[in-house]
């Protein structure tokens, strides 16, 4: 039986067709769903909108609020104008053609004017391998092509200001893999041009009780701290009974700590891309 929704007299229900099709007239400024949206978005049946989530975790939290990233800092990069960034691992088996580690990353970001660009980038181990493109930020990077062993040795890191002799960024980190995960874990996403992100749903899970905090930046403008609420260990789930709506160009940062000592902690929020 299909639900067929139009204006009308409300409260007015009819079987019209011998296959059981029922019309249903309601006001003008009622509707009714039927289909769950949330299940036609991931398999391409709404036009311009497609899922987007954004996820990450880190093992060791301290008491100083530090971003949701699986390479710990206490920083996260502030760029103004799009540069260009290098790729490295900790491994020196993560080398195209002839490691058996990670090969080829795929890095998708944002270049001027936040509009989305892509690449892959052949790794070379500990050593720095350029972007082509320039990157105002960065949001996912993905392995795409490993050796013997299917998937990155060591973590992976993109970054800019030159790397350490084991292969970790000098100055700023954007993203990173951790070893064997072939895919970034970053609470850090930032909107394209012409879109919006729709956050839906957000839950964390923590070993220990601590705090979170949202931080948005907007255009390249000041970065607003959002919301700072406490956590207790175990599961959190924020619902909410209408979307978080984040703009075009606003980069959405989670940040973290812990009430005492280190914790464990990860987080995902669910959510909307739509074309504007």
């Amino acid at each position: 039986m299909s639900l067929t929704v139009k204006g009308g007299v409300s409260g007015v229900l009819a079987d019209t067709t011998a296959t059981g099709q029922v019309k249903c007239f309601l006001d003008t400024t009622q509707q009714v769903v039927t289909r769950q949206i949330f299940s036609d978005i991931p398999r391409g049946l709404v036009a311009g909108a497609i899922s987007k989530s954004m996820q990450g975790y880190n093992l060791a939290v301290g008491t100083t609020f530090e971003p949701l990233t699986v390479a710990s800092g206490a920083t996260y990069p502030v760029i103004n104008t799009a540069i260009t960034l290098h790729l490295s691992s900790d491994a020196t088996t993560d080398v195209y053609g002839s490691g058996t580690g990670a090969w080829v990353i795929l890095v998708e970001g944002l270049t001027t004017g936040f509009i989305e660009v892509t690449e892959t980038v052949n790794l070379n181990g500990r050593t720095a391998v350029n972007t082509v493109n320039t990157y105002l930020a960065i949001n996912r990077i993905v392995v795409v092509a490993t050796g013997t062993n299917l998937s990155n040795n060591g973590a992976i890191y993109i970054g800019y200001g030159g790397v350490t002799a084991g292969g970790i960024p000098n100055t700023g980190t954007l993203s990173a893999i951790a070893a064997n995960e072939n895919v970034s874990q970053n609470c850090v996403y930032t909107v394209p041009a012409g879109k919006t992100w729709e956050i839906t749903l957000f839950s964390t899970s923590a070993n220990a009780a601590g705090f979170i905090q949202l931080r948005t930046r907007t255009n390249l403008g000041l970065v607003y701290y959002d919301n700072t609420l406490p956590i207790n260990a175990g599961p959190n789930v924020l619902p909410s009974s209408t979307t978080k709506v984040v703009p075009e160009k606003t980069q959405v940062q989670l940040w973290c700590k812990s009430a005492a000592g280190t914790m464990a902690i990860a987080a995902v929020f669910q959510g909307v891309l739509r074309a504007n």
